[in-house]
């Protein structure tokens, strides 16, 4: 480990307008004995490089005055001959991104969350790779100066190969003998072995060498040397050679392509190494037909684990996940098959991305099969400091030749049947054709989305909401509809989930809000009709949205109605985001008068206790128990969720009731409200009130 103790005490150029990750890196890179200098934007980095000159620059890539990318920029065109690696930090892990690092001549980059105990360790492999590149540029300097001056091994031999003479170097530990100092060549064992290998390589013919370079490995004491072989001249038929035992930049060499290759924190191959061998696989000959099918398994809600338990933990679940899965298909494919381990790579591909290539396929019901066999892996808990974390896959497919026979096309529709995988619930999906549809159908309804405000194409219907004992109380849910003059009428289940995505939904939330009032005051002030009216909240209205609370103030003041003329109607997801700073606006506008209401009960990941930790007004049993109304199961449940919320004094709501049956079970059962086709489905203004009146 010489080289670590060389490179303690090398300067690094840190650049970040992050406090924190600033102070994060400096203490780090101190407690590895590196000297710092920190500095907090890009102009200010180029100003230290240009009069410090340090060993190695590590760049945030977003920074004020100036960004990463144009400091790097700078430091490479004003110092060419510099060979100080510079390393990108950033949080982007895009092709785009680090094709932009690379371009403006980085050396490498580095993901955000950093993995700090590995850092210094890969600020030290950078250095040696620098101070390899340097040696290259020496060496190549060296060898225009006589060749007594070279520490390497020069022999020369004549037009038959017979060695006439041997400079040894500074490189004895070739030699297994004393052969140099005796004067007896064609006896030294090193000098044998280059001979045969010249005969082996180029034949009888001395004069027809010219110059060559190439690389052997050679036995020499016991031990395999690399030796670097160059032929520096042939004058008179006689030949020169030179030897550079070159076994201590290979073993570099290595050190660093696993920095470049394999993830730092998994030891597994990572998202390079995987591209290559893909594009490597593809590009092969396949005179069976046989199949290759690359499969992306997304750990699910990942996000909510380093949030909810921290970096540390999020790492080592990163770890032990990669362990199980390593161990898992070494199993499958050695152990239940006798299959080479050929047959199948697994790297860890992004944050919380693992992908597995599987060869050599016949059945592409074989690649499902071990999507299924991946989840089984994942399936028991993870004990990690006292913690016990479940997780989930969603895993995507795709197939060689079948979907496409370019490596980065089949990357990115692996990728993509991930993401409907995770988003239909699914957890396996496969990539077909109609994805291209499905995406050119999401892009329309984004643009079309962004100004379906101003171009007034959404309007509100309302669905009544019965009261089971006493028909006179008057309230309904207003639902929101969308009818585009490209793509005709859109389903809310369509277009809500692509406008949660952006910050397009707060500006149609507001409009949502306001348009309700307005409604609501003249069905109060210009028809005498008393309606509480429940209104959906989107969560990012509380995580975005400035004021939340007092908007709904001034909203429900506008028009001269009460707070207590409304409903607010929260989905579980709103409860377990930031629970402190949720439970304070919903129990500001409790206090104000709004009543509030939980949608969708049993449908998301919220757990029973937090009924107990917020004031809620109503409890709504999701449609999806309704329809499954036959089943005794069902029924059970519905009973159980009428009984606990009407203990916990809630009133209840039964969504997506149809039939007799299902409204006299929810009667005698003593659910309060009930929503449904049975009474009405959603109507627009005028047929609401007339619906009110009749």
């Amino acid at each position: 480990m010489g080289w670590l103790q060389q490179d303690k005490g090398a300067t690094v150029l840190i650049a970040d307008d992050d406090e924190s990750q600033l102070m994060l890196l400096e203490q780090t890179l101190l407690i590895n004995q590196f000297a710092v200098i920190a500095v907090r934007n890009g102009l200010e980095a180029v100003e230290a490089f240009i009069k410090h000159r340090p060993d190695i620059v590590l760049l945030d890539v977003d920074m004020p005055q100036m960004d990463g990318f144009t400091a790097c920029d700078l430091m490479r065109s004003q110092f060419p001959e510099l060979t100080v690696p510079i390393v990108m930090v950033t949080g982007m892990d895009d092709v785009e991104s680090i094709e932009k690092a690379y371009a403006v001549g980085a050396d490498d980059f580095i993901v955000k969350p950093i993995s700090w105990p590995i850092l210094g360790h890969r600020v030290f492999y950078y250095l040696k790779g620098s101070r390899a590149l340097s040696e290259i540029k020496e060496r190549n300097e060296r060898e225009k100066t006589l060749f007594s001056a070279i520490p390497d091994i020069v022999i020369q031999f004549d037009e038959t190969f017979n060695a006439k003479d041997i400079h040894t170097g500074r490189q004895q530990h070739l030699f297994t003998d004393n052969c140099p100092d005796t004067g007896n060549l064609e006896g030294c064992a090193l000098v044998l072995m280059v001979k045969a290998l010249l005969k082996v390589q180029f034949g009888g013919q001395s004069g027809s060498l010219g110059r060559q370079q190439f690389e052997e490995s050679l036995w020499l004491n016991g031990k395999l040397n690399h030796i670097e072989i160059r032929i520096a001249a042939s004058q008179n038929n006689e030949v020169i050679v030179v030897l550079r035992d070159i076994s201590e930049r290979k073993a570099n060499e290595q050190r660093i392509l696993n920095l470049v290759m394999y993830d730092q924190l998994t030891g597994l191959p990572n998202r390079r190494y995987l591209e290559d061998e893909l594009d490597r696989c593809l590009t092969a000959s396949n005179p069976n037909g046989d199949k290759v099918a690359l499969l992306f398994a997304n750990i699910d809600r990942f996000s909510k684990i380093y949030e909810s338990f921290g970096l540390k933990v999020g790492d080592q679940l990163m770890v032990k996940v990669g362990q199980r899965m390593k161990e898992g298909l070494r199993h499958i494919f050695q152990g239940e098959h006798g299959a080479s381990p050929g047959h199948y790579r697994l790297s860890r591909f992004s944050e919380n991305e693992f992908a597995i290539m599987l060869t050599h396929l016949s059945d592409s019901n074989e690649a499902f099969r071990i999507a299924q066999l991946m989840q089984d892996m994942v399936a028991d808990s993870f004990d990690i400091e006292h913690h016990e974390i479940y997780i989930s896959l969603s895993v995507g497919i795709a197939f060689f030749p079948d979907d496409s026979s370019d490596s980065v096309k089949l990357i990115e529709m692996a990728g993509q049947a991930a993401n409907l995988a995770k988003q239909s619930g699914d957890h396996i999906s496969c990539y077909s054709a109609s994805f291209n549809e499905q995406a050119q159908r999401k892009l329309q309804i984004e643009r079309n989305l962004r100004k379906a405000l101003e171009k007034d194409e959404f309007h509100l219907v309302f669905q009544p909401k019965l009261c089971v004992d006493d028909p006179s109380i008057l309230s309904a849910e207003v639902l929101l509809r969308w009818t585009n003059e490209e793509l005709g009428f859109v389903s809310p289940g369509e277009f809500i989930p692509i406008a949660e995505q952006d910050e397009v939904i707060l500006d149609i939330s507001r409009w949502i809000v306001e348009k309700a009032c307005q409604l609501n005051a003249r069905l109060y002030h210009d028809l005498g009709l008393d309606v509480t009216l429940a209104i959906n909240l989107s969560p990012q209205q509380f995580t975005h949205q400035q004021n939340l609370v007092n908007f709904f103030a001034e909203q429900v003041s506008n028009v001269d109605m009460t707070p207590a003329n409304f409903e607010l109607e929260i989905t579980e997801n709103v409860l377990i985001d930031d629970v402190d700073y949720t439970s304070k606006q919903l129990n500001q506008l409790r206090e104000m008068g709004f009543y509030l209401a939980i949608d969708d009960f049993g449908t998301g990941y919220s757990s029973l206790s937090y009924l107990t930790r917020f004031n809620i007004d109503t409890l709504k049993i999701d449609q999806s128990f309704i329809n499954t109304f036959d089943d005794p199961r069902s029924q059970k449940l519905i009973e159980t969720l009428i009984v606990m919320g009407k203990k916990l004094n809630m009133k209840i709501v039964a969504e997506g009731v149809e039939t007799t049956e299902q409204l006299a079970f929810l009667k005698r059962n003593h659910c309060d409200y009930v929503q449904g086709y049975i009474y009405a489905r959603p109507l627009v203004f005028d047929d609401f009130v007339a619906f009110l009146q009749r």
